[in-house]
């Protein structure tokens, strides 16, 4: 079955090369980024998606480039297809769910530029605002907030040069 010309050595080997770039990543995330973000967590799910997506493309090419394999182990091929459907299956049904328009302003304070990002629930026509958050050198400054759709405070936060120093909601 793992003769020459196989095409599960192929689809190992993809899922083993991104293994790889997982253990080496996601650490160097968890140590570059500050505290509440995401990064690490969104680059797992995207390596998750690759493997799946991955699978599901040499399964469906398997029958052009290996016809002799597929002739024989058909069957191998058919259960690798129908386990990567599955798998895409919850996160097929997640696409755009929920999308914000987002807008990026700058505004100079004295000698410092800073940049502001502001997230709006995008369903409606008017633009009601979901977020305020803002950036001094890269860094996470002042009060963010979030807002309900009728214009409430979800929550609010004050950073200074990325640390969090209240917690006001």
């Amino acid at each position: 079955m793992f003769k020459r010309n196989n095409p599960l050595k192929l689809i190992i080997y993809w899922l083993l090369l991104l293994l790889v770039v997982g253990i080496i990543v996601i650490p160097l995330l968890f140590a570059t980024t500050v505290g509440g973000e995401q990064k690490p967590l969104t680059f797992l799910i995207y390596l998750l998606l690759s493997a799946i997506y991955g699978t599901l493309i040499l399964s469906v090419i398997t029958p052009f480039f290996y016809l002799d394999w597929f002739k024989k182990y058909w069957y191998i091929n058919l259960l690798i297809l129908i386990f990567a459907l599955v798998m895409l299956f919850p996160f097929l049904n997640k696409v755009g769910v929920q999308q914000y328009d987002t807008i990026e302003e700058s505004a100079e304070v004295g000698n410092d530029t800073i940049e502001i990002k502001k997230e709006y629930y995008n369903s409606d026509s008017p633009m009601i605002i979901r977020s305020e958050s803002y950036w001094k050198k890269g860094k996470k400054d002042s009060i963010w907030t979030v807002y309900t759709k009728n214009g409430g405070i979800i929550s609010q936060k004050e950073y200074k040069d990325d640390k969090l120093v209240e917690a006001k909601k």
